[in-house]
């Protein structure tokens, strides 16, 4: 059972309750593993297995939206909720995901950055090609939520805050016009975002954000920094398996970690970020 299904044996979010919620974060999904990218591509055979092992185990899948509105209690939880979502918008996500997700009725929402995206030409991030505008309407029009993630791709938590705002409203303000949906939720790059940060995100009109911060999400995460799985290359049905029921990964804190502060530190003073500069994936912080 997946997407809709189900949701009469649904109930509103009880205060307090911290029920583990999987959101998992999935990137590049193809069969041509190279590049930077190498790390963070899933093959299509793995990608649909872990599709196929979702539905099986009766999960209620739900878009990031969704789920942020059931939070806000605007609607009804269901009772074994997961959030699957992609980050960055590769063009492979037609082909190699969305046959899997629409086999199976899985709901999802796909984070994009909109500085690699045009209309007639197919722009890329570290080396591999990114969706077209008229391929995220095709998207859109699967029902897969489109979400914001940056313009340039940035390390949002390292940059002034006058740029990190031009960042999350152009981000917005593109998919918006191009695609002509109401984009309500945001993905930080990289999963790097700071109290600052969030705040930015919030004024600019989003109603949710993901972090990364591999672990799981719950009744009580902080809506502005949810946490999330993320999934790379050889990650097989049993660590999925893991990921939504067993016990590796910690519910997600609202607390920065003592090693996240100091990451950011260094890259404050080793990264010098420049609007235009698209970086693939690093090691995810909180």
């Amino acid at each position: 059972m997946s997407g809709s299904e189900g949701r009469d044996r649904s109930r509103l979010v009880e205060p307090g309750v911290r029920r583990p919620v999987p959101i998992l974060l999935y990137h590049s999904v193809t069969s041509d593993d190279f590049g930077l990218m190498q790390r963070y591509t899933m093959a299509p055979a793995l990608f649909r297995a872990h599709m196929a092992w979702i539905a099986d185990r009766g999960f209620s899948t739900m878009t990031v939206s969704e789920y942020a509105a059931a939070r806000r209690g605007e609607t009804a939880l269901p009772d074994r909720p997961l959030l699957v979502t992609f980050d960055d918008g590769y063009a492979d996500f037609l082909d190699g995901a969305a046959p899997a997700l629409v086999e199976h009725g899985i709901r999802a929402t796909l984070y994009v950055s909109t500085a690699p995206m045009g209309e007639r030409r197919r722009g890329t991030i570290a080396g591999r090609p990114m969706l077209t505008w008229s391929e995220l309407r095709r998207v859109a029009d699967l029902g897969v939520e489109v979400g914001g993630h940056s313009h340039d791709h940035a390390q949002l938590d390292v940059l002034p805050g006058r740029e990190v705002m031009r960042q999350v409203t152009t981000c917005k303000r593109l998919i918006e016009d191009h695609v002509q949906i109401d984009v309500g939720s945001f993905a930080y790059p990289h999963g790097h975002n700071s109290a600052r940060t969030r705040r930015i995100v919030r004024a600019a009109g989003y109603s949710s954000a993901c972090a990364v911060k591999n672990a799981r999400s719950h009744d009580c995460d902080d809506l502005w920094a949810l946490g999330r799985v993320m999934f790379e290359h050889d990650d097989d049905v049993d660590h999925l398996r893991e990921a939504c029921e067993g016990e590796r990964y910690p519910l997600s804190s609202p607390r920065e970690s003592a090693r996240t502060w100091g990451w950011r530190a260094a890259r404050r003073v080793g990264v010098r970020m420049r609007p235009g500069t698209l970086t693939p994936p690093t090691t995810p912080g909180d």
